[in-house]
Parts: C-alpha cells; structure tokens; sequence
C-alpha cells in the first residue's frame, strides 16, 4: 500500500526485531532489520531516498559465472539468519544480511569510510560479488548497521528488495546454502507447496512480502491475517497491536511473560508480552504451540493495521524456502527440522556480545523471579565462564541455545566490578 510521501511513519525491523524510523515516507520502508534476540524499537533518522535505491538492475549489471544461476552460496547461520559473504568492488570479504524485511539495501557507515566511498546519501556505483555472480552499478543507503551485538556476529551490509526481486532465491537451512536463479529462465520441479505472496509496497518502490496465516485459540475460533514472511526476524511469530486487541489473543494465550527486549546505538529497549498460541497454520502446514510476541504498543509500526504480524525464521528455517517474487509466490519445501519442537529462553537474561570477536558476554537486562536473579546474577556481570569453559571459546548462539535446556544447572564464574564471583544457575521454563 503506497502512502504520501509528505507523512511521516513508523516502520519496524526485527530479530526479531522493530523499529521506529522518522524519515522515511512510510513505515514498510522503513522495515529493514537489525539482529537482536528478540523484538526492538527505535527512532532515528535514515539518509538519502529509498526510491533511487530501488530502482531495478539492469540485465546488463548482473553477471552469472555460469548459465543463469549462482548455485550453493555457502552462508553462516546465526540465530536463525542469513549472513554471506561478498566483495564490495575490491573489498575483502564483507558480511551482509539477507532480509526479505527490508524494503532497500543498506551499507553501514563507517565501513563506508574506511573502504573511502564517501559521505554522499548514497553509497553507489559500486560491485558486489558473490561466488558465481556479480552485480554492477549497485546502491545501497548508507546507516550504521552497529547491532552485531545482538547476534554475536559482525554485520557491514543488509540486502533487502531491490536485492531479492533481482533473482529467485533458494534458501537452504539444512546445508547453509543461498542459490541465485535469474527469474525468467527458472523452474521449480520440486514437491514443495506454493504459497501466494502478496507484495506490499511503500512510495519508494520497495516491496515486503505478505502470506495469510490462521491462528488457532483456545476455546475460540480461528482468526486469520496477513502476515510479513520476515527471514531476517528470529522468533516464529509475532502480532501486532490491533490484531492482537480485535481477536483478544492475549486472554486466550494462558502464561505470558513480560520480557525485555533488546536495543543498539539507535534502538530503545522495551518489555513485551511472549507466550504461545496453541498453534498457526499457512499452507497444508500446521505449527504447534510457537512461541509468540503480543505488542500493546499505542505507535509505531506494531500498532498498524495494514499488516498483522510477521511469521519469522523460527519457523522458516524447517523449509527449504524459496522467494520468487517474479511470480507472486514463495515454495516451501519441508526439512529435517520440521517436526522439531521450539524451546524458548530459560535463564531469564538478554545477553549481548561484546568486545573483539563479539567474544565478551554481558547480562544486558534480567527478568524478575527468574533463573537468572536467583542465582544472583546483575545487569552488567559479565559471564567468562561457563561449567569451566572460558566462552572465550563459544560463540552466543552456543551459549543461548545451552540455556535453553530445562532442568539443566550450570556453573557459572561472572566478572563484576574486578572481582570474581561463582555462582550456579538452574532453568526452567518460563512459557
């Protein structure tokens, strides 16, 4: 849906996360994402214009190594997103996000500066190979993208829709893999299911896609919405404000917890309600129990209606999922991960990365009657140990997926004020 460009909106990012940006001519374009652990709000203003960013690739700027794909794209997948490696023009090997949230690409700032690309509104005319292609004459919007914190993992580019629509995209979470198909000369010959994909556009031309879902409550009747199917978004799902008010999600939810939600340099921390839904269903594919954020907020994107919520990569990532815009639709192929169940935090901290190699762990924010203030643990302890392995040698990721083991206790020895102390952490559920 396009919107005037003289009113301002809201727009929203995810690991989830959300965002709230000034400057942008509406709130989907301001949809591009950040990583987090969980859902984020923030203000800030964004450079130059989105439209010109979204102007399409010429045939002429895109260059396949081979006939017309560039197959197996090895990519690192770190809490459930996409990050790969490219050249910008003779760069080393840069790291960028792929993110069918984000209406444009973006290029942070001060990489921007280093590589000498200037300080205009756009970063421009600059290549971008990746193994088996590479594309010319490419723009991305300059913004600091210094939220690596959140995931662990360094982060110089975000590739949004002017990416994705160039190509049908392939997504492999079994192997790790992205294939790059150039649209017109693609078939699928799979057995997957072809869900509709309705493209909701913003004035600059940018595009993020939308699939209906059906939620299941307890005791009530299935309601259904339009959902962003978000890749660069953590958690399974999320609904946004009116939607969650119209159909009464949260009286029909049982336990909820408020948990805090992270921030960044340009992100303001929040508490929002996560729970479960007793299950969602898009497709002949049906989800059990999925962990679920419930936004109350009177402003910003989550309080719009013009979308419902976002399905995120918790649940994608059981499909082969493949993106093909050129024809409205997006496949989905079921994995080994299918059937797996979704446990969610239960230690009851944020953590965040910090330090070279984002090897520095701190208890960023904690929740009350917790796991985690049972043990005595503070905002600002800084973790070094963990059952006597220094987390010099893990990696964040490692780290939550360890604290999301009921039952399990752990040792821990935490770094406060120059001293050291030991103590012992036991989890629970807490949804």
């Amino acid at each position: 849906m396009k919107r005037p460009n003289s009113k301002r909106w809201y727009g929203a990012i995810g690991t989830i996360i959300f965002v709230a940006v000034n400057s942008l001519p509406n709130f989907v374009a301001r949809l591009f994402k950040f990583l987090a652990p969980a859902f984020l709000m923030f203000q800030t203003s964004l450079f130059g214009n989105a439209q010109e960013a979204n102007k399409p690739v010429s045939s002429a700027d895109l260059q396949f190594a081979s006939g017309q794909s560039a197959s197996r794209i090895p990519f690192e997948r770190v809490g459930n997103f996409v990050y790969f490696r490219a050249r910008l023009n003779d760069s080393e090997p840069l790291w960028f996000l792929l993110d069918t949230g984000a209406t444009a690409s973006y290029f942070d700032t001060e990489r921007a500066k280093a590589l000498g690309l200037g300080q205009d509104d756009f970063v421009k005319g600059v290549s971008l190979d990746f193994p088996g292609v590479k594309l010319l004459n490419q723009k991305f919007l300059p913004q600091r993208l210094g939220f690596g914190i959140y995931n662990g993992h360094a982060i110089d580019g975000l590739l949004g829709y002017d990416f994705i629509s160039r190509f049908v995209i392939e997504i492999e979470y079994v192997n790790n893999t992205v294939s790059l198909h150039e649209p017109k000369s693609y078939k699928y010959s799979g057995s997957g299911e072809a869900i509709p994909l309705t493209l909701l556009e913003d004035d600059s031309g940018g595009k993020v896609p939308l699939v209906q879902v059906k939620i299941m409550q307890q005791g009530r009747a299935a309601v259904e919405g339009k959902f962003m199917a978000d890749i660069a978004v953590r958690t399974a799902v999320s609904f946004n404000t009116p939607f969650v008010n119209a159909n009464k999600l949260l009286q029909s939810a049982g336990r909820t917890i408020q948990v805090p939600l992270g921030g960044g340099a340009m992100v303001r921390e929040s508490k929002q309600s996560i729970g479960r839904v007793p299950n969602i269903q898009f497709g002949r594919f049906t989800f059990k129990k999925p962990v679920a954020i419930f936004f109350q907020d009177k402003q910003g994107v989550v309080a719009s209606p013009e979308f419902d919520g976002i399905i995120g990569a918790e649940i994608l990532r059981r499909f082969k999922v493949i993106f093909d815009y050129s024809r409205g639709q997006m496949i989905l192929e079921p994995n080994r991960y299918i059937s797996e169940s979704e446990e969610y935090d239960m230690s009851g901290m944020l953590l965040i990365a910090e330090g070279i190699d984002f090897k520095t762990f701190k208890v960023r924010r904690t929740i009350e009657s917790s796991p985690a203030t049972a043990a005595g643990l503070r905002e600002g302890d800084i973790i070094s140990v963990v059952d006597g392995k220094p987390t010099s040698n893990l990696t964040l990721e490692q780290v939550r997926q360890m604290f999301k083991q009921k039952g399990r206790g752990y040792r821990l020895t935490v770094e406060r004020d120059g001293q050291k102390i030991q103590t012992k952490i036991k989890l629970r559920r807490l949804i």
